[in-house]
């Protein structure tokens, strides 16, 4: 099965009270639009267990990530289906910035490292990723860079995702 590139992301998961702290902003944002899109419409997806990553640090974003995506694409009119009968197949990634700096995590995953943090930031990347179910290959790919002066508490991280995933998955056809 062919290889697929994710950029990672860094919020640090743990609350913090600092409501004079702006909340995280994003920066460059790439995405990968598809050459040609042969899939019928509604367009059928599946989140498949095995492409769905997040640090150790970062785990605590993967669902509230995960059900913006699923949102989204519903709202597009894609249907979830199971993993055999799906179009595509649903690929996230989600890391800090000493993941995104981790050799080995790079190798894991087949991509090069992403850009490092500088001092006194918390920087890295969220991906979304579309894989052909029947090839393996990444048909269409977004990813953003994002930075925060502080840690993001649980019950913000739902409305932030809500926004990056439709910034991210805006140009998808519906």
């Amino acid at each position: 099965m062919r290889r697929f590139a994710l950029l990672l992301f860094p919020l640090p998961l743990t609350a913090c009270s600092s409501p004079a702290l702006p909340p995280p902003t994003s920066g460059s944002m790439v995405v990968r639009p598809a050459p040609s899109w042969p899939y019928a419409t509604p367009v059928r997806y599946a989140m498949a267990e095995q492409f769905q990553y997040a640090g150790p640090r970062t785990e605590g974003w993967l669902l509230p990530v995960q059900q913006a995506v699923e949102q989204s694409l519903q709202g597009k009119g894609w249907q979830a289906t199971p993993i055999a009968e799906a179009d595509l197949w649903v690929a996230i990634g989600v890391a800090d910035a000493t993941e995104v700096q981790n050799g080995e995590l790079f190798r894991r995953l087949g991509m090069a490292p992403g850009l490092a943090a500088p001092a006194g930031h918390k920087m890295g990347s969220l991906a979304v990723v579309l894989l052909d179910r029947q090839s393996g290959a990444a048909v269409w790919s977004a990813s953003l860079q994002l930075e925060t002066a502080r840690a993001v508490p649980e019950d913000e991280r739902g409305a932030l995702s809500q926004r990056w995933i439709a910034s991210l998955l805006q140009s998808l056809p519906r």
